[in-house]
């Protein structure tokens, strides 16, 4: 599983939205997304596994120390 996997994973998950942010912790990589009219939803951030591919909503409360020291990927460097 790479970055580009990653991407193509998280924004199957949120059709008709568009990756804002993105960053790296130890076990897999955290989106945040917009609409496409420029929204930002209230949403907590989409984790996609480097292990399996497999997705889930990291809630702030339940893993804000990994949120908070996650690695932040420039947008640039997506390929989506």
């Amino acid at each position: 599983m790479n970055i580009k996997d990653a991407c193509r994973i998280a924004l199957q998950s949120r059709q008709g939205y568009v990756i804002v942010s993105a960053s790296e912790i130890e076990s897999g990589w955290l989106f945040g997304f917009a609409t496409e009219q420029g929204d930002s939803p209230d949403e907590s951030p989409l984790f996609v596994s480097k292990i399996d591919g497999s997705v889930q909503t990291y809630t702030f409360e339940e893993h804000i120390m990994e949120i908070l020291n996650a690695e932040s990927i420039p947008l640039s460097d997506l390929e989506i």
